[in-house]
């Protein structure tokens, strides 16, 4: 029974997965709204790293100075440059991908994170965001249109992991990162903001490859970060295709014994304010010296008016050179305004570092007419102690109550919360409790309210205690208990409220002896109900039927599986089988 239970939720999670290939379905428009100029899409040479860095959450330069850079993230659906310094570093061994990532962080802002235990980052907190597809040789057969995508939010957390194929996501990819982060005190980036660092190391195993990473393979990576204190934004260096096409995201080539080339724009004032602030660093490990050039040009778009074709003019070019002896360093810094801040206008900034006619980095980014000075201004504080959360279940009569410390500047100094909870009018509090224990920062319990709990507005006040004795608060989270019979009267006695029926679009499952149809889907089920084939969009996914082997004595006997379960319940909306 808990095989037929369990394998259910398969098909139910298949009927889900419909409606992702529902919304899938429908134009996706991000990175095509502003496609790059050909020639101009972004290109990384990622080094094979003498030394592997420490994962520890800190960037050290000593350490990465042996990685390839990228800096300038902008919007997915526009590719405009968002003023907030973003870099990427990247480089290889090969058992392993290593990766770095420094963010400006706002003074006074503390990144949003919801995700803190392994594997449970999700999208809306400030993280970063990745689709990474590999087409090397070691990539497997049946893995060559395969795609990664996944998160790692600011406290190091990762998560959302999906393999991206034959037109849906699989979320049956459970890589092992290793990852790391950390914020640097107040005052040590520009403006008086912090630095977010983030490190991450995977194994080739992780992406599913049968061997260990060479020179000559080609990635296509999505490098994107999303959020940091604006409500809802994705940024990422510059692509061309939909956050699950990989088509058109930035072609990294893993390298070694050639010169690499870092790309910083972390300085502000920067591009947006009219100032070419850019620094090329380079480590030469190559037995020979070594030559780079590196151009830069800043540009804006004009009319003479408004129906007239848009023009593209210069606002700064330079081109210098620099040699390097083998083993050394060197460095070019561009730091000159431009006539930016006059423009009004849009403009773009193209970089490309070549040695000799072999071009090693290429990138390319718009940039908006302006932007909110506000994104660079102490962040407001919250009028709350702490946040306080919870979620009423008039079924049981239960809430579920939680009470963050994160958001602290010492998170660890939260010792206990206590609570109360009161009816709308009363100072008397009906329940009472604390909490010793807070897991991940939150301190968490849900909370047994009186069977007879009538109806009425109430709060749960909340008080925190810190190490030193002072208490925080109060803060409250107010739920409202209904009259549902008064409440609802016009659903009782009436089958409004029946979920047993399939509701457009969604399709109804088709079962014909063994096989088992969800959209979109077949699964073709043994004699417990474990799939002998999966069939997506008309192609198999299954490399062969599941078994179940069973150790004895050192030896593997494979348990036979022939036949067809027992179904017990076909309808539009549900099969089920024992």
């Amino acid at each position: 029974m808990r095989l037929a239970v369990r394998f259910r939720s398969v098909i139910i999670c298949s009927a889900i997965m419909a409606v992702s290939i529902y919304f899938m379905a429908t134009p996706v428009q991000a990175g095509w709204e502003a496609p790059l100029p050909k020639g101009k899409d972004t290109l990384i040479h990622i080094p094979r790293i003498a030394k592997p860095p420490v994962i520890d959450g800190t960037i050290d330069e000593s350490e990465w100075r042996g990685a390839a850079a990228v800096s300038g993230v902008g919007g997915c659906m526009d590719n405009q440059l968002y003023a907030r310094p973003t870099t990427f570093f990247l480089a290889w061994d090969p058992d392993h991908l290593y990766m770095a990532i420094r963010v400006w962080v706002r003074p006074g802002y503390k990144p949003a994170v919801s995700g803190r235990l392994s594997h449970s980052a999700p999208v809306f907190d400030d993280c970063a965001e990745f689709n990474w597809q590999p087409s090397g040789k070691n990539v497997a057969p049946g893995r060559t249109s395969s795609s990664y995508k996944f998160l790692v939010n600011a406290i190091g957390v990762d998560g959302d992991f999906q393999r991206v194929a034959v037109g849906q996501q699989f979320k049956n990819w459970n890589p092992e990162f290793k990852t790391a982060a950390r914020l640097t005190d107040t005052g040590t980036a520009p403006l008086g903001g912090r630095w977010l660092e983030m490190e991450f190391s995977s194994t080739f195993k992780d992406f599913e490859l049968t061997g260990p990473h060479q020179a000559g393979d080609v990635w296509r990576m999505m490098l994107g970060f999303n959020h940091m204190y604006i409500d809802w934004s994705q940024g990422r260096i510059p692509a061309t295709s939909s956050y699950f096409d990989a088509g058109g995201f930035p072609v990294c080539v893993l390298v070694e014994d050639e010169p690499v080339v870092q790309e910083l724009m972390e300085t502000l004032p920067g591009p947006m304010d009219g100032m070419a602030s850019v620094a090329f660093k380079f480590l030469n490990p190559t037995a020979q010296k070594a030559k780079l050039t590196v151009q830069a040009r800043y540009t804006e778009f004009t009319k003479a008016s408004k129906d007239a074709p848009e023009v593209e003019s210069e606002l700064l070019k330079k081109e210098q050179s620099v040699e390097i002896e083998t083993g050394k360093t060197g460095e070019i810094v561009i730091n000159e305004k431009y006539p930016r801040e006059r423009a009004k206008s849009k403009g773009a900034i193209f970089y490309q570092v070549s040695q000799g006619e072999r071009e090693l980095f290429r990138y390319f980014i718009y940039m908006p007419e302006s932007y909110p000075k506000s994104v660079f201004e102490p962040f407001p504080k919250s009028s709350k102690a702490f946040p306080v959360d919870g979620s009423f279940n008039p079924v049981r009569n239960t809430f579920w109550l939680t009470a963050d410390a994160y958001y602290l500047d010492k998170p660890d100094d939260a010792k206990q919360v206590r609570y109360r909870v009161v009816k709308q009018g009363s100072d008397k509090p009906f329940l009472e409790g604390t909490i010793d224990k807070p897991m991940t920062n939150f301190f968490r319990r849900l909370l047994q309210l009186p069977a007879d709990l009538a109806p009425g507005e109430y709060a749960v006040e909340t008080f925190m205690r810190l190490a030193d004795g002072r208490e925080l608060g109060p803060e409250r989270a107010n739920f409202k208990k209904l009259d549902e019979a008064k409440e609802f009267s016009a659903w009782w006695n009436t089958k409004l409220g029946n979920v047993d029926r399939v509701i457009f679009p969604f399709k109804a499952i088709v079962r014909k002896d063994a096989e088992v149809s969800p959209a979109g889907r077949t699964y073709r089920l043994d004699a417990i109900g474990l799939p002998e084939e999966i069939v997506s969009n008309g192609k198999p996914v299954s490399a062969g039927a599941a078994r179940i082997v069973v150790v004895k004595d050192g030896k593997e006997i494979s348990v036979p599986l022939t036949g067809m379960p027992k179904f017990t319940e076909t309808t539009d909306w549900r099969v089920s089988f024992t």
